[in-house]
């Protein structure tokens, strides 16, 4: 009734894991095509909170038109029957009616990062995508939805908001870490961000969030979608890569060298970070993990029936024990290798 469908094929609905909204995989018939011509499309019913600020999402779904128009790999949003791009549906429950903002998408076919093997070629491949998407971004028009928004996952301007949930982690080891850290990203990495230029950043780039393609002849896989805008704000745009770093490093022996060598190389080809924000980034890898693994823990004690919260959290605790374990020099060292410094 909302989106311009002739039918939905009902057997079809699956709920997909999310972190704080409810996906949904669907296929239909669109208006204008022929009767058995099924699409899939990615429903999407937003939170409470997130509900109540249409234009932030009216901005999210902006920014995706932006990037296709450009030949950017992203899902499109379907118009409403009235033209928009959010369709808002009252839901009646035990604590009263509220209003949720439905969208659709197009579902974008392939397979995830985190079911595929990472190898040298993938991450650099990503690595450059990255690269271009931040070369884009670059030039999308201000949205104030954006720019006004106040969110603890934006890594360049909220990261130490994080503070105030340190009290959730379990171990004093761990919470003794993340206070390091913090105090360490406040000292080194604060005052540089704050002298660089901001801009847009799709603020989380992680394994579940990148599509690949099958592979060549030749073994090689293409980006085909780059998901969920969802976290979309006006940062800094070093945080892009080294939050892409964060999680390629999660579960690899060594993954910050894998990650430098191969992500941020492929990164340097297309959009080379500055030797200022280079000598940050380890403090923005270090940051994120702590992000990840600080808030996914407070949300999972707010809704412990859904462990996907989890799903970054127990080995990014390993990884970030690991790689806060090395030495300022060997880390310039291994960036600097990577940048063919």
């Amino acid at each position: 009734l909302l989106f311009p469908f002739v039918s939905v094929d009902s057997d079809s609905v699956v709920e997909m894991d999310s972190y704080v909204d409810r996906n949904f995989y669907i296929e239909g018939v669109l208006e204008g095509q022929e009767e058995g011509t099924k699409n899939a499309f990615t429903l999407k019913v937003a939170n409470r909170q997130e509900s109540a600020n249409v234009p932030l999402l009216e901005a999210q779904n902006d920014c995706m038109l932006y990037l296709l128009k450009r030949g950017f790999p992203v899902p499109k949003p379907l118009q409403t029957r009235d033209g928009g791009s959010i369709a808002l549906q009252s839901i009646a429950s035990p604590e009263g009616e509220t209003t949720f903002a439905i969208r659709v998408l197009t579902f974008l076919q392939g397979d995830l990062l985190v079911n595929v093997s990472q190898t040298q070629s993938v991450l650099v491949e990503l690595g450059k995508t990255i690269g271009r998407m931040n070369t884009l971004l670059k030039d999308f028009p201000r949205h104030v939805a954006i720019d006004d928004r106040d969110y603890d996952w934006n890594l360049g301007t909220s990261f130490l908001t994080a503070r105030k949930y340190v009290d959730v982690v379990d171990t004093k080891q761990k919470r003794e870490l993340v206070t390091e850290v913090m105090d360490a990203f406040e000292a080194h990495a604060l005052p540089v961000l704050k002298s660089l230029p901001m801009e847009y950043v799709h603020g989380d780039l992680n394994d579940y969030n990148i599509l690949l393609g099958k592979p060549d002849e030749l073994g090689h896989r293409s980006i085909t979608g780059i998901l969920d805008y969802g976290d979309m704000v006006r940062s800094y745009r070093v945080v892009e890569i080294a939050i892409a770093m964060a999680y390629c490093a999660i579960g690899k022996e060594d993954g910050l060298r894998v990650a430098s060598r191969h992500l941020l190389a492929g990164y340097q080809m297309v959009h080379p970070l500055s030797d200022k924000e280079l000598d940050i980034i380890f403090y923005l890898i270090a940051g994120r993990l702590c992000q990840s693994c600080v808030l996914s823990t407070f949300y999972h004690s707010r809704d412990p029936t859904n462990d996907y919260l989890l799903v970054s959290a127990d080995p990014g605790w390993k990884t970030l024990l690991q790689i806060w374990s090395r030495t300022k020099d060997e880390i310039d060292d291994m960036f600097k290798e990577a940048c063919g410094i």
